[in-house]
């Protein structure tokens, strides 16, 4: 009888990852060569960047040292904020179309999406039947924010992926991948914070940041000597304007309360650093991945629903061994990461209920996760007292 329903789950499983594959390829990738589709586009900074590093050895644009530019979707070919590495990595890569180059990145990101996801659910549930594997790709599946990552580009499918190497090789490859998204993106560079305070990880994300920093500038020290003196100007960089935009500051700002925002963002961002802090420090990995992943999220006035991507991973390591509370925020997340399909350009009510759901998917995935202590997660269940270690020591008695 078991197995029956085993066999029933499974067919009902792979038909609504069949249809929602159906439907993202109607709605989205379908499109990726229409004209004016924004397949790959933000690969445009990164290929822009990369021909004039080239050129010129910077690769910043003047106009980025004459003040702030505009956060808006034309100035995209202009708009390179990151650290050189990005650039330098493009400038191989010039010589395939960008076409080619988009289809190719977002081939590789959705296979490895597709296989370490369900590595993250196996790490938490200790085991990974096909029915657990087609429920993972399913809520990968259905979030617009994780296609959208990997259809436009935008690095927060590669960090989303990083997020997940961190969950399931917590000891080097993690803490090393984290250090290499820093790199390349300075914002990631918050995920440093549990691997630089953890034992284990130290020697290797130091070997490996001074490694690729130091071969980076070795390369092109001019271009480094730039982007020191865009950074006054890249750190004013305005929020998004886009409708998707749901940072505190944003909503906030459409009722006229800016200042709320800036309060909530530097609250929840400040909150989040401290509390990965504390929780590496008391070698509770998983946790101060997620506090960290908080902040990465909130600390900017720029966030957009694609940026959900990056808590994709951490709520499938959280529902294994979540309590019926967590389970709700959760599963609100997960609703959450559909709407996006219907609404591209949500009501300022519908921001606000992103920004909530969100909020709430953090904290509870921290909670979660802060349960575990760093290494092989203790195999656990679930009591009415909260989570009990079944070999009798009491993680959350």
């Amino acid at each position: 009888m078991r197995g029956r329903a085993r066999l029933l789950v499974s067919v009902v499983l792979v038909a609504a990852l069949v249809d929602s594959g159906v439907f993202a390829w109607m709605a989205l990738w379908s499109h990726a060569a229409d004209p004016g589709a924004f397949f790959g586009g933000d690969h445009e900074s990164y290929r822009q960047a990369a021909i004039r590093l080239a050129s010129t050895g910077s690769p910043y644009h003047p106009l980025l040292f004459a003040g702030p530019i505009a956060n808006d979707v034309k100035n995209v070919p202009i708009a390179y904020l990151y650290p050189p590495p990005l650039a330098q990595l493009f400038v191989p890569l010039l010589g395939i179309p960008a076409f080619t180059l988009a289809a190719w990145s977002s081939a590789v990101q959705g296979l490895i999406v597709a296989i370490v996801f369900p590595l993250v659910y196996r790490r938490f549930a200790f085991n990974l039947a096909w029915s657990s594997v087609l429920g993972v790709w399913l809520i990968a599946g259905v979030s617009n924010p994780v296609h959208f990552a990997i259809y436009g580009g935008n690095l927060s499918g590669w960090i989303a992926i990083s997020i997940a190497i961190a969950l399931v090789a917590p000891r080097r490859a993690g803490p090393v991948v984290a250090t290499l998204m820093g790199i390349v993106k300075m914002t990631p560079g918050i995920l440093l914070v549990p691997a630089l305070l953890t034992r284990t990880a130290r020697l290797p994300v130091a070997a490996v940041g001074l490694l690729v920093v130091g071969t980076s500038v070795a390369i092109s020290p001019f271009a480094w000597a730039e982007w020191l003196r865009a950074l006054p100007n890249i750190f004013q960089f305005p929020p998004w304007d886009g409708a998707e935009n749901f940072s505190p500051v944003v909503i906030t700002s459409a009722i006229g309360l800016p200042q709320v925002g800036s309060v909530l963002t530097l609250l929840i961002s400040a909150t989040a650093i401290v509390g990965a802090v504390v929780l590496a420090r008391s070698g509770r990995w998983y946790g101060s991945i997620a506090a960290a992943a908080t902040a990465l999220l909130f600390a900017t006035s720029s966030v957009g629903s694609h940026y959900l991507a990056i808590l994709t991973p951490l709520v499938i390591a959280a529902l294994p061994n979540s309590s019926r509370t967590a389970r709700v925020a959760l599963t609100a997340f997960i609703i959450t990461t559909i709407v996006p399909w219907f609404a591209p350009e949500p009501s300022l009510v519908l921001r606000a209920l992103y920004l909530f759901a969100a909020l709430a998917a953090c904290i509870t995935v921290t909670i979660q996760l802060a349960r575990y202590p760093t290494g092989e997660p203790t195999r656990s269940r679930v009591t009415s007292r909260g989570l009990v270690v079944d070999t009798g020591r009491a993680e959350l008695a």
